[in-house]
Formats: C-alpha cells, sequence, structure tokens
C-alpha cells in the first residue's frame, strides 16, 4: 500500500520457448513466441518472437526483428519500467550492440505502430542509446562515464491523422 502507486501482484508464468538455426558462425535466425500466464485468470497473452542476428566479430551484434531488451536496455527505472517484459508488448524493430573494454552500447528503435498510406492513426516508434565509457580501469577500481538519449517519435506524411508529426 502506498500513497504514490496501487498495489499489485503478478503472479504466474512467463516463457519464451525459440528455436535458432546458425546457417554459419555469423549469423542465426531465432523463431518463436512469447507466452504470459498470470495466476488466476484464464487467457494467456502470446506474441510472435522472430529476430535475425548478425555479428560480425565478438565486439558487436546487429539485430532487426524482435529486440533483445534484457535488463530494460540499462534504463533507470522511472524512464523504462522493470516490469516493461510483463505488462507491454515485446520490443521489435532494430537493434545495436556494442561492447568492448573501454566501451559498451545498446542503441535501438522500437516501432511500435507502422502505418499504409490513409491510416487514421499515426505511426510511432521509440529510439534511444544507452552507453558506458570507461575512462579508467584499474584492477578493482573503474571511472566511467554512462550517456542515455531517449526519444519518441509520431506522425507520419502518409496518414490522415490531423495531428502534426511530433519527435521528443
Amino acid at each position: 500500500k502506498s500513497e504514490y502507486a496501487n498495489g499489485y501482484t503478478l503472479t504466474g508464468a512467463w516463457i519464451r520457448p525459440k528455436l535458432i538455426y546458425y546457417p554459419d558462425k555469423k549469423f542465426r535466425f531465432e523463431i518463436g513466441g512469447q507466452v504470459l500466464k498470470y495466476n488466476g485468470r484464464d487467457e494467456y497473452i502470446a506474441y510472435p518472437w522472430f529476430a535475425a542476428v548478425y555479428r560480425p566479430d565478438k565486439h558487436i551484434t546487429f539485430r532487426m526483428g524482435s529486440l533483445n531488451e534484457d535488463q530494460n536496455h540499462r534504463l533507470a527505472e522511472p524512464v523504462m519500467d522493470i516490469e516493461h517484459f510483463m505488462n507491454g508488448n515485446p520490443e521489435a524493430g532494430i537493434q545495436v550492440k556494442f561492447k568492448s573494454q573501454l566501451l559498451k552500447a545498446d542503441m535501438w528503435i522500437d516501432w511500435q505502430e507502422m502505418i499504409f498510406k490513409g491510416d487514421p492513426f499515426q505511426e510511432r516508434f521509440v529510439f534511444g542509446t544507452v552507453a558506458e565509457f570507461t575512462l579508467i580501469k584499474k584492477s578493482d577500481k573503474s571511472l566511467s562515464v554512462p550517456l542515455t538519449f531517449n526519444g519518441l517519435h509520431e506522425g507520419g506524411e502518409i496518414d490522415t491523422n490531423p495531428n502534426p508529426a511530433q519527435t521528443h
């Protein structure tokens, strides 16, 4: 109980079974689904899962399709709800991850609403970058600089929605 937020309980099961096919060492396809079942509810919430992943070397990974949103892209809780994967649609779009001794970065575009010509609603996508630059790294101490950039775009040229396009 809190004066700032209503209490609730999320008990149940969340699974993401998927098949992974490696045509070579640098490329893989993932296909499957994400299923959520709350205890005490009859319905299942299911989403398809598909991704094409290319990893040209050990430092960089390109992903298209269902995004790897593990740890909510390392975004702070006020920006990304810690339970996002349990109460929102899985993210889908394009993602690039980079990891080396001096830099860790996660850059993505989550396409939430795509449009066709004449649709009455606006397209919508979220984009962001979370990075950490390590300036000094000793055996048990390090100094790093974080960078977080997050945005939202709503609008489009081909929809019939009267609202203007906006990017925040």
